[in-house]
């Protein structure tokens, strides 16, 4: 039996990519409710040798995802649960991270696991749409960046 590795909001992960290099990533949404296999994340860096030096920066690395340009992605927690994407730390989320936890799903804004209301058009274009990318569509995406 494989053991389950417990992660949470705010965990540091690695992500082996398939060009060899390793992208540090942040979970900023890790629900326990009706989406709880899904996490969100933020790309911190980058990089062919892993440093954990980079664990204390606040910018991230925007990720070019249709139709906009977004600092977070939405995949499945699989990965992470099985240990593939290594937990590397943790650290609270700041107010910038905590602030990209608002997202569309369903046509319905959420913060967190807290529905706001119904998406108005004017949401569309400021929020994040719950898109869950496959693991081979996070690998396309960050092996580019």
């Amino acid at each position: 039996m494989t053991k389950r590795i417990k992660y949470q909001e705010g965990d540091i992960i690695s992500i082996p990519l398939t060009n060899g290099k390793t992208a540090v990533c942040k979970i900023i949404f890790a629900p326990t409710g009706q989406l709880k296999q899904v996490i969100g994340c933020t790309v911190i860096d980058v990089q062919h040798v892993l440093n954990l030096e980079i664990l204390n920066l606040q910018e991230y690395i925007s990720i070019n995802s249709n139709p906009r340009n977004t600092n977070c992605f939405f995949t499945g927690n699989q990965f992470v649960k099985n240990g593939n994407w290594t937990v590397l730390g943790t650290s609270l989320l700041s107010e910038k991270e905590k602030a990209m936890q608002k997202f569309i799903y369903a046509c319905q804004l959420y913060y967190n696991e807290e529905l706001i209301r119904n998406a108005n058009e004017e949401d569309y274009s400021k929020f994040p749409t719950l898109n869950v990318m496959g693991f081979a569509l996070v690998d396309q995406i960050l092996t580019r960046l």
